[in-house]
């Protein structure tokens, strides 16, 4: 890698069993069906993790998201376009 280069493959990385858990802290009873394709292939080629040491020592770079912070933005931001939508239609 290249001096002042930076990449990060996905700082956020969980499975679609774990994002319906998370789900269900809001929707009590959620369920999900899902079939992998094509793109299951390009994920598994990712890097399992990232090395992000360069990133943090140059410009003190930490991740704000995990998965638990990121559901209950979605959800909220979900409920917000859902009721918009419901008020203006």
């Amino acid at each position: 890698m290249y001096p002042g280069t930076y990449l990060f493959y996905g700082a956020l990385s969980f499975s679609p069993r774990e994002l319906a858990g998370e789900i269900r802290e809001y929707i009590p009873g959620f369920k999900i069906d899902f079939l992998p394709d094509y793109r299951q292939q390009i994920a598994e080629s990712w890097p399992q993790s990232i090395e992000d040491s360069t990133a943090k020592k140059d410009w003190g770079w930490e991740a704000v998201y995990d998965l638990k912070k990121m559901t209950r933005d979605m959800i909220f931001n979900l409920k917000s376009r859902m009721l918009s939508s419901s008020a203006a239609g």
